[in-house]
């Protein structure tokens, strides 16, 4: 899928402000109360739509 915002156009800080965010939402994604679960996981789908999987899979 082609992000919808270009992580190349972002600044260090932005990309690395992007990336503690998406850890915080994986690490509630992993909560053990069902709506933390599904909570988490509709943010860290919403970040792979923005920002395109490559970008926290590849740590770009």
């Amino acid at each position: 899928m082609t992000p919808i915002i270009n992580p190349a156009t972002l600044t260090e800080e932005q990309r690395e402000a992007i990336k503690e965010l998406y850890k915080e939402f994986t690490l509630q994604a992993e909560g053990k109360l069902r709506f933390d679960i599904i909570a988490g996981c509709a943010k860290i789908s919403a970040f792979h739509i923005l920002f395109g999987s490559d970008f926290f899979e590849k740590g770009e």
